[in-house]
């Protein structure tokens, strides 16, 4: 652990940084607390430092959850979003079911996939095999 002073020179706050290394000497962590005076600084102790950004962070966190929450809430799945995963799947290895349950729901999604594409297939291809037979009796 090593700790230095410095002077914010705009805010003429002081600065005290505590460098966490670990055993090989590796910056692990700065961990910054601003004072008025060098006394303040002097006085703090390492356990106060730790726990405002254990505290800073926690606070953070909760920010987090809170703004994710509201992300999901908002998040709705629609045909745009849903027809491009569900092609992507077909063809790359992105899903893997574990439980028996989702290997059930995977193949009835296979299934659908597939007729889906099926059905588009064939009636292009009756389209088409109509328009050659209408252009051939002519």
């Amino acid at each position: 652990m090593h700790t230095d002073v410095n002077i914010n020179i705009p805010g003429r706050n002081l600065i005290a940084t505590v460098y966490i290394f670990d055993k090989d000497g590796f910056l692990k962590n700065k961990l910054l607390k601003s004072g008025n005076d060098q006394n303040e600084l002097d006085s703090t102790k390492f356990v106060t430092v730790i726990t405002d950004n254990i505290n800073y962070l926690k606070n953070e966190l909760e920010y987090y959850r809170i703004k994710k929450v509201e992300l999901d809430r908002n998040n709705v799945w629609t045909f745009a979003t849903l027809l491009p995963y569900s092609a992507s799947s077909l063809f790359t290895g992105n899903m893997t079911p574990i439980s028996p349950i989702a290997n059930i729901f995977y193949l009835f999604h296979y299934i659908i996939i597939y007729s889906i594409g099926i059905g588009i297939f064939l009636h292009f291809l009756i389209i088409n095999i109509n328009s050659l037979i209408k252009n051939s009796n002519i």
